[in-house]
């Protein structure tokens, strides 16, 4: 899930999101919550906006 969403956009071939992004895993039986700051870069190509590249961490409160 992401929460604080923020997306710049430059022109019409560059978006920069930045969000807060909240994983819940399973794990031996036990459920963990992480949250993380996200970094993402996409650009817009002849097939549609791709991701170029992402980046989540370190951990916050």
């Amino acid at each position: 899930m992401l929460e604080d969403i923020d997306v710049q956009i430059v022109g019409d071939a560059v978006a920069v999101l930045t969000a807060l992004v909240v994983d819940v895993v399973s794990r031996d039986g036990t459920q963990e919550t992480y949250r993380l700051r996200l970094t993402q870069t996409w650009v817009n190509s002849a097939t549609g906006w791709q991701c170029l590249s992402g980046h989540a961490g370190p951990e916050v409160d």
